[in-house]
């Protein structure tokens, strides 16, 4: 399942930047300008926060320009070199002064024509879009209508993501020192899904130990080390404990079946739910002796989109991703 907002609005340009080759590079400074480049370093200063940091966030609220124009922006490492700007060009708005909105509809990659897509409704200029079939690369289109019949342009967003190649983790041990990054367990490629899992199973831990993970992206970028708590429970946001879930065949259009084991008795609950909340199914609740177990899950009724499965046990909580296509 995918949401997207769409939001009618004032011009506010919003960037996040990483700082340039070499990596530990920090990024010291921002610019902006509007149409032409006056230099590097003679754009209007934008405010990156103190101390520089390897990742920012900028935004240049409240600007006002004719359509057509064109606003740059770029940013400077502590290495002493720019980035190359980059651009938005502001677009003709639909205005509604003096009418309300009356009609809002949605349409991927090819425009049925107006008054032909699929409705949705709008509150304060605002739409969510959810459980949309769609795959990477695809375009939604939306566009509205005020009670004076008047359509505005269709606006675009393209559903993409990069892809996931590795997972990893190392151990920063409480007594002292660390362990070597290990390879983890990583989900596949789905083009309908911009959601990637990495496990690990049977990690040799002691109490208060700290587990770091990184993700890298097909470009072959890192993400930061993500820090995790481990101690005599296990970690249960990473699914790094000695509890196995998974299910087959996945993607699934209508059933797929559910496999846990446990090591020990224990009182079991397995649900399964929705990506933003909106379904919540408990299909296991009761106590199991040692093992392993399988049930199968029905999904021939729920919409198209990304689930989860999450197995409770003994304080432990793993999850696996369910993807129901058809």
């Amino acid at each position: 399942m995918k949401k997207y907002i769409f939001l009618i609005s004032s011009l506010l340009l919003t960037l996040i930047s990483y700082s340039q080759f070499p990596r530990d590079q920090k990024i010291i400074a921002a610019e902006y300008f509007i149409n032409t480049d006056p230099g590097e370093g003679n754009g209007i200063s934008i405010d990156t926060g103190v101390p520089p940091l390897w990742e920012v966030s900028v935004s240049v609220p409240n600007i006002t320009l004719p359509v057509g124009s064109k606003i740059y922006v770029r940013f400077k490492s502590t290495n002493g070199k720019w980035s190359a700007s980059r651009s938005i060009i502001k677009k003709p708005y639909f205005e509604n002064r003096g009418s309300t909105l009356e009609y809002g509809e949605y349409f991927i990659n090819s425009d049925p024509g107006q008054g032909n897509g699929q409705q949705v409704s709008f509150q304060n200029g605002i739409t969510n879009i959810n459980s949309l079939n769609i795959k990477w690369g695809d375009k939604i289109y939306v566009r509205i209508r005020d009670n004076l019949n008047r359509w505005s342009p269709s606006r675009l967003v393209t559903f993409k993501f990069k892809e996931i190649d590795k997972a990893e983790y190392y151990i920063k041990y409480g007594s002292g020192g660390s362990s070597n990054p290990q390879l983890m367990n990583l989900s596949s490629y789905n083009p309908y899904s911009c959601v990637y899992t990495g496990n690990a199973n049977d990690i040799p831990k002691n109490n208060f130990d700290t587990v770091f993970v990184r993700f890298q992206t097909n470009d072959k970028f890192y993400s930061q080390w993500a820090k995790r708590r481990m101690d005599n429970v296990g970690i249960d946001e990473l699914s790094i404990n000695k509890y196995k879930l998974a299910n087959y065949p996945n993607p699934f259009s209508q059933i797929t079946t559910i496999s846990y084991s446990i090591p020990e008795i224990a009182l079991v609950t397995l649900k399964i739910i929705g990506i933003l909340g909106t379904f919540n199914k408990e299909i296991v609740s009761e106590k199991k002796s040692a093992g392993m177990y399988e049930v199968k899950f029905d999904a021939s009724l729920l919409p198209e989109g990304i689930y989860f499965c999450q197995l409770y046990v003994n304080n432990q909580t793993s999850y696996i991703k369910l993807i129901v296509h058809r």
